[in-house]
């Protein structure tokens, strides 16, 4: 994993270092947590800490934060996602948020896609319509959007019950998600955005393969978006972290399709079953001197 962060490397050290000496003397954590955070942050003991008079999620905080996990000791968190199709945003997004009932129950997860298939004129027996119609797409497009914004919103304000809200998405649609980023924010959530990296030959594979096809022109204008993008969401963003996923599919995925650029797996298991081929051989040749 590869990641990076706004607001880690200057201060997270100094900070935790101080936190560790405050704690041997005694000291005020959430005064340290004011004077080491990043300026410009009027708040900043609540916003980057979120300690709420608490100096262990203070310290938990410093500590996960220079690992790009700070999330992990904030109490109420918006993730923004974003990459290419196929990246493996999903994947991460149920191993991470949805792994278990108590997680499944305290987290929102909103996406666009999903809210499409839940048109009135989405067909179940022509799925691929609702996207290949340019008219019926717009409509159900501006449709699904509207429900998204009201479905955020209302996460917002269900700080109580919610502790995670999770936009799934390739997040190439910076002006919306800056928005949203800062509506997160004022509402006194801690905002992360999580980009799930792959090559972008590996995404055009996998999106071909998918049950509704994306064409390799498509990813390609995803591409070209997703850079831009990231610089905005980064300067807004509490935490930025990349996530470099598996750049390789299975290894049997990969020998039924041809794949030359051979992962370690497949070459492995082409050396053992030489091995084991030479010892069937070895063997052979001794039992027939034997019987010779």
């Amino acid at each position: 994993m590869v990641a990076s962060t706004r607001r880690a490397g200057g201060w997270a050290l100094p900070h935790l270092l101080s936190l560790i000496s405050s704690s041997l003397h005694g000291q005020d954590f959430r005064a340290l947590g004011a004077s080491h955070a990043p300026k410009g942050n009027d708040d900043a003991t609540h916003q980057m800490g979120c300690c709420h008079g608490s100096w262990a999620r203070e310290l938990a905080y410093v500590v996960c934060h220079a690992f790009h996990r700070g999330e992990l000791a904030q109490p109420n968190v918006v993730i923004f996602m974003s990459g290419l199709p196929g990246a493996g945003k999903s994947t991460i997004i149920e191993k991470r948020y949805r792994s278990t009932g108590q997680r499944r129950e305290h987290t929102a997860v909103i996406d666009l896609d999903s809210e499409m298939v839940s048109h009135p004129r989405f067909d179940p027996a022509d799925p691929d319509r609702i996207y290949t119609d340019e008219a019926l797409k717009r409509a159900a497009y501006e449709w699904a959007n509207a429900r998204v914004e009201r479905r955020f919103q209302q996460a917002l304000s269900e700080k109580g019950s919610l502790k995670r809200i999770v936009l799934d998405g390739t997040g190439t649609n910076s002006e919306r998600q800056l928005r949203r980023m800062r509506a997160a924010q004022e509402a006194g959530w801690f905002v992360k955005v999580l980009y799930v990296h792959i090559p972008l030959e590996t995404a055009v594979r996998r999106a071909a393969r998918r049950s509704r096809p994306v064409t390799a022109s498509k990813i390609y204008q995803y591409q070209t978006k997703i850079g831009d993008a990231l610089v905005q969401m980064a300067e807004v963003a509490d935490e930025f972290e990349i996530f470099d996923a598996p750049s390789h599919d299975p290894a049997h995925v990969l020998m039924r399709e041809g794949y030359v650029d051979k992962s370690r797996t497949i070459v492995a298991a082409e050396a053992e079953a030489r091995r084991a081929a030479e010892m069937a051989d070895a063997r052979a040749m001794r039992a027939g001197r034997e019987v010779g």
